[in-house]
């Protein structure tokens, strides 16, 4: 009998190790689009905001170089550009939630008058990018957007919301491997 219970135990403790987790994958985000000037570019980070930058967006060489880590919790993935504390985002209000990168985020992140969230990505069988936030908003899509400073912004829209002044492009984002 007292064998049983030294088996039930092993057993019992066998299962309670949690399995180890799958390593951090590095990737380039890159655009792809009808839109001939917003087909095959990539992804960077200046200034909190990630989305083409002039000299960064022609090369994965010169992109932003983005690690994504397991959020077990949600079983999505959180993104960071250049170091874990560094997460990409989306924040927003008004139907556009931008990308934007920020620094260790918390609820006390949030600008009053905005939804943010992170940690909700997800990265299919065909290397698009995905949120996975519990949503359901069925029109929701990638654009991409031209800034006042000549950038492209990348966005999630609801396409539901009348868009304020900005015109909106359709993009998808693939995650594409990283040489290291």
């Amino acid at each position: 009998m007292k064998s049983v219970y030294l088996v039930i135990a092993a057993v019992a403790s066998a299962l309670a190790v949690p399995a180890p987790q799958a390593p951090p994958k590095l990737y380039s985000l890159q655009t792809k689009s009808q839109v001939a000037a917003l087909n095959n570019q990539f992804l960077s980070s200046k200034g909190g905001k990630v989305g083409l930058f002039p000299g960064a967006k022609e090369s994965a060489n010169s992109a932003a170089k983005v690690l994504a880590t397991p959020y077990e919790p949600a079983q999505t993935l959180a993104l960071s550009i250049g170091d874990p504390s560094k997460q990409i985002a989306l924040a927003g209000s008004n139907g556009l939630l931008e990308l934007v990168e920020v620094t260790n985020p918390t609820g006390n992140s949030i600008p009053k008058g905005q939804s943010m969230e992170w940690s909700t990505f997800t990265i299919d069988s065909r290397g698009n990018l995905n949120v996975k936030d519990g949503a359901d908003i069925p029109t929701r899509k990638w654009v991409a957007y031209q800034n006042g400073d000549g950038s492209t912004g990348i966005g999630l829209y609801d396409g539901v919301t009348e868009p304020q002044t900005k015109k909106f492009q359709d993009v998808t984002i693939v995650a594409v491997a990283a040489r290291q």
